[in-house]
Formats: structure tokens, sequence, C-alpha cells
């Protein structure tokens, strides 16, 4: 069942060539993620005096303690969350 996307030029340079429509996702981007690794994320700074909405972003992945580290998955979207916040959360590889 897995067959070219159809009008998508230029995905085969991307490793995005190929759809699995019975699952509903791309198959190669399922592969890569489930390798992936954990990142850490450090709560360096306090979050004192900035908009509730970064102190949501802090708190929804766990974050309650300054200096305190968590690990969390290493994807895209974890990623974002902290590019949201740099100047409260940093990534230590």
């Amino acid at each position: 069942p897995k067959s070219q996307v159809p009008g998508q030029n230029g995905l085969s340079d991307m490793g995005l060539e190929t759809w699995d429509y019975e699952r509903g996702f791309m198959a190669e981007q399922n592969q890569e993620q489930a390798s992936g690794g954990k990142i850490r994320i450090q709560y360096y700074r306090s979050f004192i005096a900035f908009p509730k909405t970064q102190k949501e972003i802090v708190r929804s992945i766990g974050l309650t303690k300054i200096n305190q580290i968590v690990e969390r998955p290493d994807n895209a979207s974890m990623r974002g969350v902290v590019a949201k916040v740099p100047h409260l959360l940093r990534i230590i590889e």
C-alpha cells in the first residue's frame, strides 16, 4: 500500500518519497522519530515578571524549580517549546 505522493515534487530529496496509506503517516519519518533519543532541558531563570503564557510553557514540560533538569523526547515539538522561551530554558547536550 505504499505509493508515490501525488502532485509533490522534490520530496525524494528530503527522504519523504513514500506515503503509507494504511497507517496514515510517513513511514520513513516515523522510523526516524522512533530511533530518536532524549534531550535534557534545564530551567535556569525565573519566570517571575514574564507573561503568563511563558509560565505555562515552562510548567507544561514539568519544570517547577530553578536549575531543574528533565529529559524529554528529542523531536521538533520539544525543541519548539524550548525555542519559545530561550531566555528561561536551555538544552543541555
